[in-house]
């Protein structure tokens, strides 16, 4: 069963997680071997990769039976550092765009996405579990961007440019191949 419900324990709210084990199992799989899907989930602004299961199991605890230990697979460091960090110089380079026209609204929210996917991409390389994007942008030590993207109103296109900056993209040599 897939799902979720709240519960309260003495008062505290408990988020109870419902999973279907087989695709859990398959998830696992497909993580073990650096493969995963970025699912887009309204409230999360980079979306939400297959792996944040084996995660919630990695430092959840079960309230009934048990679960396998999880480990943060090696090849997904691997894997999922290169992915998060081409997805978040992709979408810089979008904010880019929008701000050189002066789209300030759209070049805030690319930026915004850009800073989420870095951060994914940071933890990736640490191996630590991103279980949402609830701290994700701290837990990647990458506060100073939200005064960055706060100046996309004055000068989106200096924003843009301090916060590629701060993120340090990969270059995206394919797309400029293409793009002249």
């Amino acid at each position: 069963m897939n799902g979720g419900a709240w519960l309260s324990v003495h008062g505290q709210p408990v988020d109870v997680l419902l999973r279907d084990l087989d695709v859990i199992e398959s998830w696992w799989a497909d993580a073990r071997d650096g493969r995963f899907e970025i699912d887009n989930v309204e409230g999360h602004l980079a979306g939400l990769p297959t792996y944040v299961p084996l995660g919630e199991m990695a430092i959840g605890r079960a309230l009934h039976g048990s679960l396998p230990s999880v480990e943060y697979p090696p090849r997904l460091r691997e894997v999922g550092s290169a992915r998060w960090r081409w997805n978040g110089a992709f979408s810089l380079m979008f904010a880019e765009q929008y701000a050189s026209r002066g789209d300030r609204t759209l070049a805030a929210g690319m930026l915004a996405r850009a800073t989420a996917q870095t951060a994914h991409g940071v933890l990736a390389e640490r191996g630590e579990w991103a279980l949402g994007e609830k701290g994700l942008v701290a837990a990647a030590g990458l506060d100073d961007a939200a005064a960055i993207i706060g100046q996309v109103h004055a000068d989106p296109v200096a924003a843009a440019g301090a916060l590629r900056e701060l993120l340090r993209p990969p270059r995206l040599d394919e797309l400029a191949a293409h793009t002249g």
